[in-house]
C-alpha cells in the first residue's frame, strides 16, 4: 500500500504582537508602532517602524528622540494568547496534525485531501486565516519544516508561497546559512571560516565533513534542504522535555523587586505545568545583571527531592536560594527566569499525610481564576511586588498613549 504524501505548512504572523494592537485599535494601521513601552525597550515593531530603523531592545528613551511620531504600547499578552488560541481553534476544524511552535507560528502536516497542494489553496487558506482572525499570517508550504520556514518569508507579509522541488534552485541556493532555522550566530562564524556562506555551499559539502565538524542537526538541517523529512511535526500533546518562563524588565537595582519577579516565574512555571499535566524534577534559575555594559547570568543548579507542580511546594524548595540572592544582589539587573527539566505528572500519586487540600489544589485555583478573571485577578504575596509594579507601568502608558484607555477587546470567537 503506498503512503499518502503529505507536506508541511508552516504559519507565521506578520508582526503580531502590533498586529494585535492594531486589530483592537484601527486607527494605528499604517503608523509606525512599538511594543514594549512599559519594559522600556522595543520587544515587537510594526513594518513601518522597522522601515525608520527600529530594531528590537532599542530603548524607548532613544526611540522618542529620534522618532517622536512612533506610537509606543505596553504589551498586553492576555490579548495576544487569545488570538493564538483562536487561531488554533481555527486550524483543527480543518487539519488533523499541528504544532504549536510558539505564540505566533505553528507548523501543520498537510494531507492532499485537507489542502490541495498548489498555489491557489494556498493564497485562499492564507486569506480566510487573515479574514477570520483579523490579522494576517505568511504562509509557506513545502516537502520539510526547515523548507516551509523558507517558504514562510518568501512573500511576508501578508503572503504565501509554495516552495516546490522544481524551484529550489532558484532563490533558495542563494539563502545565506544565517537565515535558516536553527543556525546561529555562532555556527554561522564557524561555516563561515570553511568558506560555507549560502544553501549551496552548504548542499555541495560532504555529509563526512558535516558530521566531523558539526553536530548531527546540521546534517539534518541538509538533509531537510534536500526535502527529507528528519523533523516530524509534533503534536503537542506529547509532553515537552524542558519548560522555561522568562521575564524582562527595564534595569533596576531593586533586588526585593527582582526576587518577587521570580515568584512570578515560579508561579507561571507551575500553572504552565499543570496545564499539561507535567512536573518539574529539577530547575536552574537565574539573574541577568549588567556589568560594564554587557549582560552576566548568575544562576544556580536545583535538584528537588520529588517532582511537582506545586507552586508553594516549588517556592519552599527555592527559599535557601532566593535567600542566597537577597544576600548578594547587588548592582543594575534586567531579567530573571526558570528552566526546568519536566516529567509526565504520575496519575496515581496520593497526597502525603500532613499535606493539606488547600496545598495541593493553590496552584489549580491561581489557574482557573486567570482563566476566568484575567492575569491578575489573584496572585501569590510573593509575586505582588512584581505584578503590581508591572500593572501601574502598563496603565500609566496605556494613559499617556491616548489610546488604549477603557477600549474593549474584539470579538475572537470561540476558542475550544
Amino acid at each position: 500500500m503506498t503512503k499518502e504524501k503529505t507536506m508541511i505548512l508552516h504559519l507565521d504572523a506578520d508582526a503580531f504582537f502590533v498586529a494585535c494592537e492594531v486589530a483592537r485599535l484601527p486607527a494605528l494601521k499604517g503608523k509606525p508602532v512599538i511594543v514594549g513601552g512599559e519594559r522600556g525597550i522595543a520587544c515587537a515593531m510594526s513594518y513601518e517602524a522597522k522601515a525608520l530603523g527600529i530594531t528590537r531592545a532599542m530603548p524607548v528613551f532613544e526611540i522618542k528622540r529620534k522618532h517622536p511620531e512612533v506610537v509606543i504600547l505596553p504589551a498586553h499578552f492576555e490579548l495576544y494568547h487569545s488570538y493564538r488560541d483562536n487561531l488554533i481553534s481555527f486550524l483543527r476544524k480543518r487539519f488533523a496534525k499541528i504544532e504549536v511552535y510558539s505564540i505566533d507560528e505553528c507548523f501543520i502536516e498537510i494531507r492532499e485531501c485537507e489542502l490541495a497542494f498548489t498555489e491557489e489553496a494556498l493564497e485562499e487558506l492564507q486569506k480566510e486565516i487573515a479574514e477570520f482572525m483579523g490579522i494576517s499570517y505568511s504562509l509557506g508550504l513545502a516537502d520539510t519544516k526547515t523548507l516551509a520556514k523558507i517558504a514562510s518569508k518568501k512573500n511576508k507579509p501578508h503572503g504565501s508561497y509554495y516552495l516546490r522541488k522544481d524551484d529550489e534552485t532558484g532563490f533558495l541556493y542563494k539563502l545565506s546559512l544565517s537565515s535558516l532555522w536553527g543556525i546561529g550566530r555562532r555556527m554561522t562564524k564557524t561555516l563561515a571560516d570553511l568558506g560555507l556562506m549560502t544553501v549551496r555551499d552548504l548542499l555541495f559539502t560532504s555529509d563526512t565533513l558535516l558530521q566531523k565538524s558539526f553536530s548531527i542537526q546540521l546534517l539534518r538541517t541538509k538533509q531537510e534542504l534536500l526535502g527529507i523529512k528528519c523533523y516530524p511535526v509534533q503534536e503537542n500533546h506529547a509532553y515537552q522535555k524542558g519548560m522555561q518562563v522568562t521575564r524582562s524588565f527595564a534595569r533596576t537595582g531593586d533586588i526585593a523587586f527582582v526576587l518577587s519577579e521570580l515568584s512570578t516565574n515560579a508561579e507561571e512555571f507551575c500553572i504552565n505545568l499543570q496545564k499539561q499535566n507535567l512536573e518539574v524534577e529539577s530547575l536552574e534559575i537565574w539573574i541577568k545583571q549588567v556589568k560594564n555594559g554587557r549582560d552576566v547570568y548568575l544562576s544556580k543548579d536545583i535538584l528537588l527531592e520529588e517532582p511537582t507542580n506545586n507552586h508553594r511546594t516549588l517556592l519552599k524548595a527555592l527559599s535557601g536560594t532566593l535567600s542566597e540572592i537577597r544576600k548578594s544582589g547587588k548592582g543594575v539587573m534586567r531579567g530573571t527566569g526558570i528552566n526546568g527539566k519536566t516529567v509526565p505528572k504520575n496519575r496515581d500519586q496520593t497526597c502525603k499525610l500532613f499535606t493539606t487540600t488547600l496545598e495541593v489544589d493553590t496552584t489549580s485555583l491561581l489557574s482557573s481564576l486567570r482563566s476566568d478573571f484575567g492575569h491578575s485577578a489573584l496572585m501569590t504575596l510573593g509575586s505582588m511586588t512584581a505584578t503590581n509594579k508591572r500593572i501601574r507601568e502598563r496603565n500609566r502608558h496605556d494613559s499617556e498613549s491616548l489610546y488604549l484607555r477603557g477600549l474593549p477587546y474584539p470579538y475572537l470567537g470561540e476558542a475550544q
